[in-house]
């Protein structure tokens, strides 16, 4: 296990790295959702290939991981799933609505205090 001293911060390239990461992640996940929802729906890899012009295992690959994504990649899905989207960035030090996990506490946070 490694503990917090272990860890060094990131330096240079490496921070650029990381939130490219970050973002990736960010936009997988929303097309993951997106994907499972339409899914349901009776939508097939198929469809969305036919849709794009690409060949399926592009389809495949790419809703498997977010190994290679651009905001290319990410638009393409977002488009052949039907989907919007909305970027917002914001200053690591505002506090925001929720919390990023905060389906893990849901039924857990006390109700707000009446006004």
């Amino acid at each position: 296990m490694t503990s917090p001293s272990d860890l060094r911060p990131l330096e240079g390239r490496e921070q650029g790295d990381y939130g490219f990461a970050r973002v990736r992640d960010q936009a997988f996940d929303a097309i993951q959702t997106l994907w499972r929802r339409r899914r349901a729906e009776g939508m097939r890899q198929k469809d969305i290939a036919e849709f794009l012009g690409r060949e399926p295992a592009w389809v495949s690959r790419n809703l498997s991981a977010p190994g290679n994504w651009t905001l290319r990649t990410f638009g393409e899905f977002m488009q052949a799933l039907g989907g919007e989207a909305e970027i917002k960035v914001f200053a690591i030090e505002d506090k925001t609505e929720r919390s990023r996990n905060h389906d893990a506490y849901d039924g857990y946070l006390p109700a707000a205090p009446a006004e």
